[in-house]
């Protein structure tokens, strides 16, 4: 597993959730760092697995905020599809998916290729 840390930035949402209760849920996810907010934004250290970024922005999700970081936005969007999508198949063959997952990462964040993205099953089979 690789441990980096990521930032998330947001802005709360007008359903009426308020900052702080978006905080303590974030915080609570496990894998997060820490959480404060900046400018009115809540930036949010946490550490690299996937699992730990789907469920803060599902917790994110579930406040009504706006995810920031556009490419991390569309790039997740996918993500999530895709694992429900295949959720049997990420249970069968969670430590070759995980590692296929840690290499879009890698490829998303370090390379700044956000285009070249590529989520088929057919890809990531070979990692299993």
């Amino acid at each position: 597993m690789i441990s980096r840390r990521r930032v998330i930035r947001i802005k709360p949402g007008k359903a009426g959730t308020s900052a702080a209760e978006i905080k303590r849920e974030v915080l609570a996810v496990a894998g997060v760092d820490s959480a404060d907010y900046h400018d009115g934004n809540l930036i949010v250290h946490y550490q690299f697995p996937e699992t730990t970024l789907a469920t803060i922005l599902r917790t994110l999700g579930q406040c009504n905020v706006q995810v920031l970081s556009k490419p991390l936005n569309r790039l997740t969007n996918l993500l999530l599809a895709f694992m429900e999508e295949n959720e049997r198949d990420y249970q069968t063959y969670s430590c070759g998916w995980r590692r296929y997952l840690e290499d879009i990462y890698r490829q998303h964040f370090d390379s700044g290729q956000h285009d070249r993205i590529d989520i088929r099953k057919q890809t990531w089979r070979k990692y299993k």
